[in-house]
């Protein structure tokens, strides 16, 4: 077997790298086709344990959650047997909001859609009339209208049919056959089953999960990189964890005191509208006002009153629950800076629409903590290079001299 010289072996282990890195990047790009379908169906087969694994994230943060309460309030020791009874306190707190939300929330919102679905033809026909009276004095938006009528006077038949079509539940034939249906419907509920037994095993699991990965993380990954490797999972957790519990607490909130007070000011489909509303908070930064721009115009068809009414109670709404209550009880979710927040946001939305709006920003708040922690320790490096005494002492010493 032929060796080369010391000298030659890092230039050797160069070469033999560059030359799996080709190979492999050709096999990728002539298989490439074959390469992502395999991927695929790798992700659909191990779909369930996805998505177990992330409702185990989310119980897991609540848990967290409830622990940090519990010890500030009552004092209570974290160890192995109190983490029992704190899991099984999220399991219960959680079944006990999804009873509410099956027993008094859904009831109202069907009722607010089936009133909606019953009084958005007779809505439109009263802003139809309203909106040709008004433009009389402009002559251009009366002619356009008039131009326009027989399109205009169909849509509430439009409307009427769309809603017959609904409740006759004949969108099912657009569907496909009876047995697609029904297969598919099987398939995600069994997919949604095996999740939820996986989600609450690894729940309940948690240290034991932790451990295992600790131990494959030390077996495989070399000494060098482990506590780096380990710094960045605790960062992507600690972000991941603060960014869930901080969006749906302000989801939440929001919803309820838009719907509260909607309540409260008599306005129409209150539960309707405090549910949009906080559904439309999830994306960050304009959401909020995105779903109330378009309540707004919504309850404008019906009554201007209410409109306004309602604009100006979301406006104070938001201002009381952004500088009083999410600071005191959510916090900086993920510290990013508003401009990184924009360009994230931006960038999500043209890569993975919605869903790109809704995980950018953690996503992005990582990338930023990892190059602002490598900028802090290359600026610590240069530093402790340069001593400005021994070079302020070198300076004084040459001027001496000369």
């Amino acid at each position: 077997m032929l060796k080369l010289p010391p000298k030659y072996r890092d230039r050797e282990i160069l070469y033999r790298r560059l030359i799996l890195f080709t190979l492999s990047l050709g096999l990728l790009v002539i298989y490439a086709g074959e390469i992502f379908e395999f991927i695929a169906k790798a992700i659909w087969i191990c779909l369930p344990f996805i998505i177990g694994g992330i409702l185990a994230f989310v119980l897991n943060t609540f848990c967290s959650v409830i622990t940090r309460l519990m010890h500030r309030f009552f004092h209570t020791p974290v160890n192995a047997k109190n983490m029992i009874y704190y899991r099984i306190l999220t399991i219960l707190i959680i079944l006990l909001f999804l009873l509410v939300v099956f027993s008094f929330i859904i009831p109202q919102l069907i009722s607010s859609i089936d009133r909606l679905m019953r009084d958005l033809p007779i809505v439109y026909d009263k802003f139809y009339n309203e909106m040709l009276n008004r433009s009389k004095d402009i002559p251009a938006i009366h002619d356009w209208i008039l131009e326009h009528e027989k399109l205009l006077s169909d849509a509430p038949a439009l409307i009427r049919e769309l809603a017959g079509f609904i409740s006759a539940g004949s969108a099912g034939n657009a569907l496909g056959s009876i047995s697609d249906i029904i297969s598919n419907t099987f398939s995600w509920l069994w997919t949604l089953l095996l999740s939820i037994v996986f989600a609450i095993i690894t729940f309940f699991n948690t240290s034991q999960f932790i451990e295992i990965c600790q131990l494959i993380a030390r077996a495989w990954i070399p000494e060098r990189f482990l506590r780096s490797t380990h710094g960045f999972i605790s960062m992507v957790s600690r972000i991941f964890a603060q960014y869930i519990g901080g969006s749906v607490l302000e989801c939440i909130i929001l919803a309820a005191l838009v719907s509260t007070f909607s309540l409260i000011f008599n306005i129409p489909y209150a539960v309707l509208i405090g549910v949009s509303c906080g559904i439309c908070a999830l994306v960050p930064m304009f959401g909020a006002t995105a779903g109330a721009i378009l309540c707004t115009l919504f309850l404008l068809m019906e009554s201007a009153g209410k409109a306004v009414t309602f604009l100006i109670m979301f406006l104070c709404i938001q201002q009381v629950e952004g500088n009083f209550i999410y600071p005191n009880v959510v916090g900086k979710s993920v510290g990013l800076p508003p401009m990184f927040v924009v360009v994230s946001i931006t960038i999500g939305a043209s890569l993975a629409g919605i869903l790109g709006m809704i995980i950018s920003i953690p996503i992005a708040s990582v990338i930023y903590e990892l190059i602002k922690a490598q900028a802090q320790k290359r600026m610590d490096a240069k530093n402790s290079k340069w001593d400005p005494t021994v070079s302020n002492l070198q300076t004084d010493k040459d001027t001496t001299e000369k």
